[in-house]
């Protein structure tokens, strides 16, 4: 089974016994945004949208937001991976949202930070 965003929501979705639409509404969005994010084409969503997700599938919004994390933390080779905080998550989804923004100097300046 995937473990990716999309592949969770669609799962617990179908569970639920909802359509698309059905969730969208419930969440008070599109079920065109339902459909991109079960199929990966927007799998940096918000956190609030996260959130009503997750709240109408009864989901764990960790789950959501870090869906390749096994165990709170895993190895990998000589380092451990440790899953972000909150904080960290808001944070990287405003950097996704706002990438494109971001002029070539600064997304360079990211780049060496992120090494």
């Amino acid at each position: 089974m995937e473990n990716t965003l999309g592949s969770i929501v669609r799962t617990a979705r179908k569970e639920k016994g909802f359509t698309q639409g059905q969730l969208a509404k419930l969440c008070g969005l599109s079920k065109a945004t339902i459909g991109n994010i079960e199929t990966g084409r927007n799998p940096n969503s918000s956190v609030a949208t996260l959130e009503l997700i997750s709240k109408h599938l009864d989901l764990d919004i960790k789950k959501l937001q870090n869906p390749c994390a096994v165990t709170n933390e895993s190895a990998c080779g000589d380092k451990t991976i440790t899953s972000p905080s909150q904080n960290d998550l808001e944070l990287i989804s405003l950097l996704c949202n706002n990438i494109s923004k971001l002029s070539e100097k600064e997304k360079s300046i990211i780049r060496l930070l992120l090494e």
